[in-house]
């Protein structure tokens, strides 16, 4: 069963001390579910719904009260709605992408970066190659800046998600190997983000190992 990443996500951008995002349409028991924020003022995550597993979170290099956060669960018997808490009330954005074809046990991350991308002073983010493991892998980069603007072409055409001050790409990668580095091109400078792929259905999942931070 090959990777869907066309379907349905939804969209937080408000100030509260509560993230309350909506469950995408059509979610489905087995659906692989990702998550990802962007918070301003150096607000952090404080508490996260039952279930959503902790990918990883970026600092900019542009600003230390700017940061990012991922997660990432499997659909099963899911609410309306989850929340997710947070260290004041400024302006935050998230998004909640359900994707199909995932591996459905074990790690979802057939490869995950060990440098992250946080920011130059330019409105073209490059962000560095991974190394997939297994055919039809779906790369995939979650992109968060300071500024409401719209990011612009990707070099991950397969999905667009656009929202206020955050982006999710992705496309599938045939064969297994470097997926070479990845430019998208946004309306502001200091973004931060990295490539990570997911494992197609039907293949074992690998050993995860630890994420290794780096401001670029």
């Amino acid at each position: 069963m090959a990777i869907d990443l066309s379907l349905e996500w939804s969209g937080y951008y408000a100030s509260s001390s509560s993230i309350i995002m909506n469950k995408p349409t059509n979610t489905a028991d087995g659906d692989f579910l990702f998550a990802g924020f962007f918070l301003q003022s150096g607000r952090t995550i404080n508490s996260v719904p039952a279930d959503w597993n902790y990918i990883n979170s970026l600092q900019s290099a542009f600003t230390a009260n700017w940061r990012s956060y991922w997660y990432y669960k499997r659909a099963s018997s899911e609410p309306s709605t989850w929340t997710w808490g947070k260290s004041g009330t400024d302006l935050s954005s998230g998004i909640v992408k359900r994707i199909t074809g995932v591996v459905s046990s074990g790690d979802p991350f057939d490869a995950t970066a060990t440098t992250y991308n946080s920011g130059t002073q330019s409105a073209t983010a490059i962000l560095t190659a991974i190394t997939t493991n297994t055919a039809n892998a779906a790369v995939i980069a979650f992109m968060a800046c300071g500024s409401t603007g719209a990011y612009g072409a990707s070099d991950l055409t397969g999905i667009a998600v656009q929202a206020n001050m955050i982006a999710l790409f992705g496309d599938l990668q045939e064969s297994p190997g470097t997926t070479g580095n990845k430019t998208i091109n946004g309306a502001y400078s200091w973004h931060m983000g990295s490539l990570m792929a997911l494992k197609p259905a039907g293949n074992p999942a690998r050993t995860r190992y630890p994420f290794i931070s780096f401001k670029g």
